[in-house]
């Protein structure tokens, strides 16, 4: 199994995907391209993972307790430079991915060359980050945004 240290997710409009180009832990690189199929899955599952975890004894509505937590992992986020592509990175399209949730985060198993997979792993903290670079994604590709929670779309304004 190949680990991935490092992930930049673009839209390409002429391939209707989003390419994830993936830094391997050892220096080389590998590129996924995702469906919106596959991207929804995954918005979905991880947005519903996310609700469970966290103080279910708060006295703020639950809604609103989500949005600050996404806004609070929206600001920790500090960009960095760009997973550099070269020749030599190896495409995959996914057919399937296996994605497992815990308290803690999540994992993403996804195909790669000889049977082997390529492990994604993330905390909630950079799983929140992740998918605020999805929904940018999701606006640019002009996909449908059903799949996308209120507390994820809302800037705050949910009554406590």
């Amino acid at each position: 199994m190949v680990v991935l240290n490092k992930v930049t997710m673009t839209y390409h409009a002429s391939e209707d995907r989003i390419r994830m180009t993936a830094q391997i832990k050892g220096g080389e690189q590998a590129v996924f391209w995702l469906t919106l199929r596959m991207c929804r899955l995954f918005v979905g599952s991880i947005c519903r993972h996310l609700e469970k975890t966290g103080d279910h004894q708060a006295r703020v509505e639950k809604n609103l307790q989500q949005s600050c937590r996404q806004r609070e992992a929206e600001w920790k986020h500090t960009p960095s430079p760009p997973v550099s592509l070269t020749p030599q990175a190896m495409i995959v399209l996914p057919k399937s991915v296996k994605l497992s949730c815990s308290e803690n985060g999540a994992r993403f198993l996804f195909p790669f060359k000889e049977g082997n997979g390529a492990l994604l792993q993330m905390s909630n903290l950079e799983l929140r980050q992740w998918l605020a670079i999805m929904h940018k994604n999701f606006k640019k590709a002009d996909w449908p945004m059903d799949v996308w929670p209120t507390w994820f779309m809302d800037e705050g304004s949910a009554s406590n």
